[in-house]
């Protein structure tokens, strides 16, 4: 049987994989299979001296890749600290609002969205009624209130609403 694939090409081998043992157990498995990974930008041959660059340049890459989700992960909790909101999709009943350009970067918080927010304060109310999700998908759905995507309302939707720590005044 004649195979598919002879390699698979990389721009570098962090596009492979940003984890060492994820990297070198595929790689493996592909070289079993006479599939070899080639880098574009990192030329690695198969030689002993080529397969310790070739390690070297892993642990780099998942050394550098776990450093910058720390650094994002910091910076994201600084600007959250600060009030600003950093994720793309402001939660139902709000939205984004421009703030400041802080060194060349646009800094958002969360604003009221007038029709979501009534809908959002219906959804509280009518839990603290007791009236469990379900049938509150049935009533809103009754009203013609619909999501953003202009789809019904389902419980898990409802359930990510009201246990959005958003509506309580704190930002993630």
């Amino acid at each position: 049987m004649r195979r598919r694939v002879d390699a698979i090409l990389v721009w570098k081998f962090n596009r492979f994989a940003r984890d060492r043992q994820v990297s070198v157990t595929y790689k493996h498995m592909l070289k079993k299979s006479g599939v070899d990974v080639i880098s574009i930008n990192e030329p690695v041959d198969d030689s002993p001296a080529g397969q310790m660059l070739s390690g070297i340049i892993e642990v780099v890459d998942e050394f550098y890749s776990a450093n910058l989700g720390q650094d994002i992960s910091r910076g994201m909790r600084e600007a959250a600290t600060q009030g600003y909101f950093v994720a793309s999709t402001a939660p139902y009943g709000y939205r984004r609002s421009k703030v400041v350009t802080d060194s060349n970067r646009v800094r958002y918080t969360l604003a009221k969205n007038a029709k979501e927010a009534r809908t959002v304060i219906t959804i509280f109310e009518r839990l603290s009624q007791g009236v469990g999700l379900k049938a509150l998908c049935q009533e809103l759905s009754t009203a013609g209130i619909q999501t953003r995507s202009g789809k019904p309302f389902t419980t898990t939707g409802l359930h990510k609403i009201v246990t959005n720590e958003a509506y309580t005044g704190t930002l993630v």
